[in-house]
């Protein structure tokens, strides 16, 4: 199991401090998804998360980001790509990925129009 470290910032800059080096919690990297018919939903997404790190995935519909959370929760298989979840890959060690207990939640979020009355 190879393990990827990054450094993250403190968030008290003015001392110039970093954290300490953290391992990576996801990492995603060149995935590509599509879905019959030609629908193209990831074309080579890449991006890591430092363990400890509140993530949040956004984008208009159509952007991947159903695609993106089943890969990483070994609901849907990337057409190419790699995935892994704190260092497990979510394709060749799926089981072990999914005794993991991940807890993924959808959010809408609902966008309510202030009405006046004249």
């Amino acid at each position: 199991m190879r393990e990827h470290l990054t450094r993250g910032r403190s968030s008290n800059r003015s001392r110039g401090k970093r954290d300490p080096i953290r391992a990576v919690a996801i990492d995603a990297r060149e995935l590509v998804k599509t879905y019959p018919k030609g629908i193209r939903a990831l074309d080579g997404l890449c991006f890591a998360v430092q363990e400890g790190t509140i993530f949040g995935l956004l984008g208009p519909n159509g952007a991947g980001k159903s695609a993106t959370v089943k890969i990483l929760t070994t609901l849907a298989q990337a057409d190419s790509g790699s995935a892994s979840v704190p260092g497990l890959d979510v394709c060749s060690q799926a089981a072990a990925v999914l005794a993991l207990a991940v807890a993924v939640t959808a959010l809408s979020v609902l966008t309510f129009r202030a009405y006046q009355s004249v």
